[in-house]
């Protein structure tokens, strides 16, 4: 697999998860909730960090710990896509 456009496809893609819910929240488009779309972005993120570096033979952490916090991880990220995405879906609270 061509790991260039891998790597432009996922980098565009992260930064899409992370950075356009804070902006519909800091804009007022959604509550607050919805927030956490970025939390899980960013877990998932950092997972995806940590494997790429293990690929490419200069791990920022041992490959053991790698796979032993993965696991753990994914459900950090599964569990804050869900919760952004039920409490925050709905419409904004006038103040």
């Amino acid at each position: 697999m061509a790991t260039a456009p891998v790597a432009v496809v996922h980098s565009v893609a992260g930064l899409v998860i992370f950075i356009l819910p804070l902006l519909a929240c800091c804009q007022g488009r959604r509550p607050r909730a919805f927030a956490m779309v970025t939390v899980g972005g960013t877990l998932i993120g950092i997972g995806g960090i940590a494997l790429a570096f293990l690929k490419a033979g200069a791990p920022i952490l041992p490959a053991n710990l790698i796979f032993a916090i993965l696991a753990p991880l994914l459900l950090l990220m599964t569990a804050s896509f869900a919760w952004g995405l039920i409490n925050g879906a709905g419409p904004v609270a006038e103040s």
